[in-house]
This record gives structure tokens, C-alpha cells and sequence, in this order.
């Protein structure tokens, strides 16, 4: 694949866009800041630390990417119900 100049993009390069495409495409409001990690159904927001916080663009991706999982569970959206356990939770 290559841009509009002609300049290659390496396969990394190619995944990070393709990340940071598909998050805009949700329309999520997602702050940077901090360092946790989590969303608020209050305002309807993802919280996330920087970018060059993470070990590396991967797992950004993947963080950022299960964050807008629970976002999906807003009512104004597919109202999920992820069920009344939270993580670490013992059974």
C-alpha cells in the first residue's frame, strides 16, 4: 500500500492508521491524560494515558480498543449488558 506520495507504509504503520481510523469512525469522545484506564458512562467517555505511555503502539491499540468495548454498553448504542461482576471479582 502506499500513500498518495508514493512513500511506502510499513505493515506496523498500516495497522496503527487502520486503528486510529476505526476509533474516529466510532464518533467516542476518548481523552488522553492520567494514568488510568476506563470508561465513564456518566459523560460517555474513554480515559486513556497518553499514547507514548504504552510499551508500545499495540497494546494502545488493544487498550483503547477494549475501552470502546464498554463504551458500546451506553443505552444510546447497543445497551449491552456485560453483566453485574467487575474484573477480579471472585465466583
Amino acid at each position: 500500500m502506499h500513500n498518495r506520495f508514493s512513500f511506502p507504509y510499513s505493515r506496523r504503520a498500516r495497522s496503527r492508521l487502520a486503528s486510529m481510523r476505526s476509533a474516529v469512525a466510532t464518533g467516542a469522545i476518548i481523552r488522553h491524560g492520567g494514568t488510568m484506564v476506563y470508561y465513564a458512562p456518566g459523560p460517555d467517555v474513554i480515559q486513556l494515558p497518553v499514547p507514548e505511555t504504552f510499551r508500545d503502539a499495540e497494546s494502545y491499540a488493544a487498550t483503547k480498543a477494549h475501552e470502546l468495548t464498554h463504551w458500546t454498553k451506553h443505552p444510546s448504542r447497543f445497551d449491552r449488558d456485560f453483566g453485574s461482576e467487575r474484573f477480579g471479582d471472585t465466583r
